[in-house]
């Protein structure tokens, strides 16, 4: 399971990309390989067409000596617009992978910030590495036409970073820093389309036991305490109810319902509240509900065409960490299940190619009905 983890000033700096962070929620990417990045189309929603923040990365070595560094990234686009139910338009998945012997990092010796402190990428090339938009990280191709040294993915960005600050540091006589002089991969202050940027930890699920002891009973009590604060919120963002509430509480479910997995899957977040992902390669995902379609025909990898396989899912609890969970905002899943290249297989120039999402989501449209539907379809 994953976990979001809050870094201050002194160890935010852990999430460059340089020293292969294990996973980051929010933020700008850390590009695993800094030249060829995507392009902007890679990362645009399907229902808007606009660029997207990144939600969460994570770095998952595959099993071939081509994909010995792997990160998994996630986007989302959280314009309510393009909150359709059950329909993951609004997400897009890529792939990185890098054999141990490359250019951009270490062979034999990985940085590590306990060791070796806060430094600036070793193999930092600026003439090689890619222009970043100065709002999303995402691949520069649009240079600011005053102080010709900042850069952005697309107009909309430039518009974004003028209103926010780079108007004011962007004057004639104004001394620009050059992007050679700085590590421009490093996670930057937090602006008003990206997501906040946490750090990621992972841990192996423990199955509670029953046990009559009356001080592990106490310590349960305590922690149902702590569950039901932390529920309130993922309560939210993981159901919709029929008007008139006739199930609102993630501990009921009517015999009627007969929603088997939705039982199984509310167990399964009481016990670890906390988690914001689930992780199980070529296992079988944690689904949320009967009453919403399952995953099938998983469309094959689109740079070789051999099977996609289940990897991981994100689960509600990473919504409440970005700060969207406030009441004008429709951004929710039950779950979002991602699927990838079973064969890890080669990339053109170790670049990055796209993977599949696949969105559940909790419609309930009466108990009589006992199913879940299109709240979109006005049919």
């Amino acid at each position: 399971m994953g976990f979001g983890k809050e870094l201050d000033a002194a160890n935010i700096v852990t999430l460059k990309r340089h020293y292969l962070p294990l996973g980051k929620i929010g933020g700008k990417p850390a590009w695993l390989n800094p030249i060829k990045l995507p392009s902007a189309d890679l990362i645009s929603c399907k229902q808007c067409n606009k660029v997207m923040p990144m939600l969460i990365q994570i770095y998952c070595s595959g099993e071939s000596t081509n994909s010995f560094h792997r990160y998994l990234y996630v986007f989302m686009c959280p314009n309510n617009a393009c909150q359709k139910t059950c329909s993951s338009d609004n997400f897009r998945v890529l792939r990185c992978q890098l054999p141990r012997h490359n250019d951009f990092y270490g062979s034999e010796k990985l940085l590590n910030f306990e060791h070796d402190g806060e430094v600036d990428d070793p193999l930092f090339d600026a003439e090689k590495y890619a222009k970043l938009c100065n709002v999303c990280g995402a691949l520069g191709t649009k240079m600011c036409a005053r102080c010709r040294c900042t850069w952005y993915c697309t107009k909309d960005h430039q518009v974004i970073d003028w209103k926010e600050g780079h108007k004011q540091c962007c004057q004639d006589g104004k001394v620009i820093p050059k992007p050679e002089d700085k590590d421009r991969f490093c996670a930057e202050k937090e602006n008003s389309f990206l997501f906040e940027e946490l750090g990621m930890e992972l841990d192996l699920e423990e199955e509670r036991e029953d046990t009559n002891s009356e001080d592990e009973d106490d310590d349960e009590i305590e922690d149902e305490k702590m569950r039901q604060e932390l529920l309130s919120k993922a309560q939210n963002l993981m159901t919709k109810f029929d008007p008139k509430n006739e199930m609102n509480d993630l501990n009921e479910c009517e015999e009627s319902e007969k929603d088997e997995k939705y039982l199984k899957f509310s167990k399964v977040v009481k016990r670890n509240c906390y988690q914001i992902l689930r992780y199980n390669r070529g296992g079988e995902p944690l689904l949320a509900t009967d009453h919403a379609k399952a995953p099938s025909d998983i469309p094959p990898c689109g740079n070789c065409g051999s099977k996609r396989q289940y990897e991981f899912q994100l689960m509600p609890y990473l919504l409440s960490l970005i700060d969207i969970d406030d009441v004008s905002s429709k951004v929710d899943y039950a779950t979002v299940l991602i699927y990838t290249c079973s064969k890890d297989c080669d990339i053109k120039d170790s670049g990055y190619s796209e993977e599949f999402a696949f969105k559940q989501d909790f419609i309930f449209t009466g108990k009589e009905e006992g199913n879940y539907v299109d709240e979109n379809d006005e049919n």
